[in-house]
């Protein structure tokens, strides 16, 4: 046995070795054999008849021994859960993943398609990221990035894209892709930098390198990961991106939201990043303290407003429904939205949404009592304001089209 070997053989374990190497009618092993358990010593291989496998063979079975699983690490992507999870749908409940109707904190694998009809959706990634997909878009997840195949999908954080001729590779960017239905594709990045190259199925010519599109600029996606038309972003451009459909309305924040804000306030000093927090409602004020009015009358104890951060959540969520109706949609209570909401909401404060009421018809020359009059004589709205013994609190928000003004209101129960 070599020196080293001898070395490392201590107490129990020498004697263990010593006994496996002796044979008790003949005495100790012919010591010219290299591999002592042979008696002929024309046989060389040290492994032949060798005690080592059936000693490694023990320590496997004990689990001494690390053993790879079949995937090549501890534990398969089932393991470690969606690739994608939904956290909100916008505008109705047209998102499917394959070919079911997805739902808030649906979860999505790869290689699934994710696709809108007349909705809008954000989607966690596992990596960290987010995305914002649009109306009409479609997508697939892969393993490396997810593949836009048609649409616009606004990309937070860690998360490669890709699409037919370019790979965007990233690691805490705010950027987004576009794709025509002839296949155009465009690239925006908001914030960070963003490297474009082919997708990996081509092959590269040997003196291919990636392409660096930073903060403040747009480009055209070409064929093999090339890029054409880049210009930096004007004030104009990047107001119609934040106030367009992948910013407005959604509940959830993006994972590199303040990034993408800091940036913007350096780069674009005189833009406003849409903040629902710091939007002024007197309307609201004066129909909630109409509401409280009456319930006084009533004898019932006045709701108190939201807490800041509820209440914009809370006018985030309100204000694509009131300007579906504003633009001359149908006025109905979307279950969908409303459903979303309540679970994205979860027990934020201690407190959770439990039931809504709007105006249907359009006020002229707001007045915030005609509006409660009108509840009033519904009902189900009156027991609502007014017969709900664990309401707290309440939300309005309010929007004007000339002279025409449409009113929603949430009300809140404790969660408990």
């Amino acid at each position: 046995m070599a020196g080293p070997l001898r070395e490392r053989m201590r107490g129990p374990w020498r004697k263990l070795v010593k006994a496996l190497f002796r044979d008790r009618q003949h005495g100790p092993l012919n010591p010219w054999v290299r591999n002592p358990w042979v008696r002929n010593p024309w046989l060389r291989s040290p492994w032949a008849l060798s005690p080592w496998p059936v000693i490694l063979g023990a320590a496997f079975a004990a689990g001494l021994v690390a053993r790879p699983s079949a995937g090549g690490t501890a534990s398969g992507s089932s393991a470690q859960g969606p690739a994608a999870t939904v956290q909100d749908i916008l505008d109705g409940n047209q998102l499917y993943i394959e070919q079911r109707q997805a739902k808030v904190r649906d979860g999505a694998k790869v290689p699934d398609r994710v696709r809108t009809g007349d909705s809008r959706a954000q989607m966690a990634f596992r990596a960290g990221g987010t995305a914002r997909i649009n109306r009409f878009s479609q997508m697939k997840l892969g393993t490396n990035c997810f593949f836009l195949n048609q649409g616009q999908v606004l990309v937070s954080g860690p998360q490669n894209g890709c699409t037919r001729s370019s790979r965007m590779s990233v690691r805490g960017t705010n950027y987004l892709i576009s794709v025509t239905a002839t296949g155009q594709a465009e690239l925006t990045v908001l914030e960070g930098q963003v490297m474009v190259e082919p997708p990996t199925s081509e092959v590269l010519p040997a003196d291919a390198r990636p392409i660096a599109v930073f903060g403040g600029h747009r480009v055209n996606l070409g064929r093999n990961g090339t890029v054409s038309d880049r210009h930096r972003l004007s004030e104009a451009e990047v107001a119609a991106i934040l106030n367009g459909p992948l910013f407005q309305g959604f509940l959830t924040p993006l994972s590199h939201q303040l990034a993408l804000q800091t940036f913007l306030q350096r780069a674009y000093p005189n833009l406003s990043f849409p903040s629902p927090s710091a939007v002024a409602d007197p309307s609201a004020n004066a129909l909630q303290s109409t509401i409280n009015g009456l319930r006084q009358q009533q004898g019932r104890p006045p709701l108190q407003a939201l807490p800041p951060e509820l209440a914009a959540r809370n006018r985030a969520y309100l204000k694509p429904v009131l300007q579906s109706i504003l633009a001359g949609a149908s006025c109905d209570h979307d279950r969908s939205r409303w459903q979303s909401f309540q679970d994205s909401m979860g027990t934020a404060a201690g407190l959770k949404p439990s039931s809504e009421v709007l105006t249907c018809g359009t006020v002229r020359g707001w007045d915030p009592r005609q509006v409660v009059d009108e509840w009033l004589s519904s009902p189900v709205h009156r027991a609502i304001l007014l017969e709900r013994p664990r309401a707290t609190n309440v939300g309005c928000s309010t929007l004007s089209k000339g002279e025409d003004t449409v009113a929603f209101c949430t009300l809140w129960t404790p969660d408990r």
